[in-house]
């Protein structure tokens, strides 16, 4: 009698490990199927950019990119209290619209330093060399 529940055990045992293990191989075989079908971040802009992957179209260079990886100038003209924006070359100036602003400069890497309105006794060397490039303006 012990020997028939011990085998009828085990017999329930393996059929239950059968039935987990078709089972879960069928729900990750169903679960892979259907994420090759999904398509992520289909939506393009008005340039045909994938906005999902972070880019956007940059008239100024008539391409693609992604703002913090590669400097696009008019996306500078969208930024709060910008007056005016002007491409020189390595940098891009940016005059604040605020009293006493000042500009800030960015470069092609996205590093920012600024410019602050003082006397031309106290303007930093950096500010000096930079604001005698030949800069031209960005029509924002």
């Amino acid at each position: 009698m012990k020997n028939k529940c011990w085998i009828i055990g085990v017999i329930v045992i393996v059929l239950v490990v059968i039935f987990g293990v078709y089972y879960l191989n069928r729900t990750i075989w169903i679960s892979n199927s259907e994420s090759k079908s999904l398509i992520v971040g289909g939506d393009k802009d008005k340039g045909g950019c994938l906005v999902g992957a972070g880019y956007s179209w940059c008239e100024s260079k008539q391409k693609c990119l992604r703002v913090w990886e590669e400097l696009c100038e008019e996306s500078f003209c969208l930024r709060e209290n910008v007056a005016n924006v002007y491409d020189c070359g390595k940098f891009v100036r940016v005059d604040s619209s605020l009293l006493g602003g000042g500009a800030s400069y960015y470069s092609e890497n996205m590093s920012e330093f600024s410019c602050p309105v003082v006397g031309p006794d106290y303007i930093s060397q950096e500010c000096k060399d930079i604001q005698g490039l030949n800069c031209k303006q960005i029509n924002c």
